[in-house]
This record gives C-alpha cells, structure tokens and sequence, in this order.
C-alpha cells in the first residue's frame, strides 16, 4: 500500500493533516502539502522561489494553476519511484485535475484514491474557532467556546497572549468553508464519478478515522483482483 497515490481532500478542521503523519508514520508515505511546499520555495532564491514569493507575500494572490503544476514537478521529482504519495491541497479545484494527473503521469503515477474526510460544517466552526496560539512563542491551544469566557487568554509557557488567526473566527471559517464549497466539492464530486472516492467520517477519533481509511484503500485493492 506504500506505493499508492492518494488525494487527501476535506474541509477546514477535518483532520487532514492528522492522518496524514498517521499514513506517513505507519505506511512509510510521503506526505505532499502544497501549501507547505509554496511556502518552502518562496523563501529560496531561485527564479521559481522569486515568483512564488511574488505572487503569495507580495501581492497576496493564489498561485496559477500553471504555477501549482511546475511546483509538484518540482517536489514528485524528488521522491522515490517506490514510495506512494498523499497529496494534499492539490487538486483544490476543478481546473486543477487534469493538469494534477498529467505531472503524476510524468512519473509513471496514477490516483489509486481521493480520500475525502467529511464533517459537517458545525463541528468544523467549532474545531477552529477553538484554536489559538501565543502571540510570542506559538504555543498551539485548543480552548472551546464555553471556555473563552473563563479561560486566562496567556500562555502557560511564556505568559504571552493568546491569539486567534481573523481567518480562524467562526465568520471568518464560514468564508473559508464556502470557498471550499465552490472550489473542491466539484473535486471530491469528479472522483465519486470515476469511483476513485474514499469518504470517511471525520467526526469519529483520528485512529477510528485512520482504521476507516486503510480499510477502505484494503477493500478496493482485493476488488481490482
């Protein structure tokens, strides 16, 4: 199963990249985040890193789907033939597919499976209107609504103050959530289509949710037999 290829797709506060070290942990993966991975070119001072950094922290616009493809030739190029990959946050839309499987292809990579963690839209308001982080160390917390009001917002490390990202407010999720409504669902809906979708329950523990997804890819390997 290490050589799958698997899109790891849900919606904020699903706990996508939980299960991702899950399946790099016990699987032996490689875990593919193409937000991590702009991030990581953008600092560097290369033509490729110049432009990403231009585009993302200059003028603050999402990269092309042109500009996504060049990056994942850039990271799939350096992994082993033999190691399966989760990629995660590409394809985010629908004009990303075909050009996300012609950079696999290059590679002699197919998608085994679209891996599609669920929740409803409550539970994700909840889970990340309820992170914060100190505003000097980064200490991560987790402080749920009831305890907002009571909770002494400083860090227990530092004495920093806690604070919560604008985007991480419950408006500001419902945003982000709608985003992810438009662009993705057409995503996880392309995948239904093709029967390459593998939908789980996120609302469950992450080692139920772990269980869910390697019987799920098990399953439809003994059905390709």
């Amino acid at each position: 199963m290490n050589k799958h290829n698997l899109i790891l797709l849900g919606p904020q506060g699903s706990g996508k990249s939980t299960q991702a070290k899950m399946l790099v942990q016990h699987l032996g993966m490689i875990h593919v985040d193409m937000g991590s991975a702009l991030r990581t070119i953008a600092k560097k001072d290369t033509y490729l890193g110049r432009q990403v950094n231009e585009i993302m922290n200059v003028r603050k616009e999402l990269v092309s789907d042109e500009l996504v493809s060049k990056i994942l030739h850039h990271v799939i190029g350096d992994i082993d033939d033999d190691q399966g990959i989760i990629l995660d946050g590409a394809p985010r839309k629908e004009s990303q597919i075909q050009s996300v499987e012609r950079v696999l292809a290059d590679y002699d990579r197919t998608i085994d499976k679209a891996i599609f963690i669920n929740i409803p839209t409550e539970v994700s308001v909840a889970r990340i209107a309820s992170r914060f982080a100190c505003s000097l160390c980064s200490k991560a917390y987790v402080i749920d609504a009831n305890e907002q009001l009571t909770h002494d917002l400083s860090c227990s490390e530092c004495g920093g103050q806690l604070e919560q990202r604008v985007d991480d407010t419950p408006e500001g999720v419902r945003k982000r959530l709608a985003v992810f409504a438009k662009e993705t669902t057409p995503v996880i809906e392309h995948y239904r289509a093709i029967g390459k979708l593998l939908e789980v329950d996120g609302t469950k523990t992450a080692e139920e949710i772990y269980h869910d997804i390697v019987a799920g890819i098990l399953a439809s390997i003994e059905e390709a037999k």
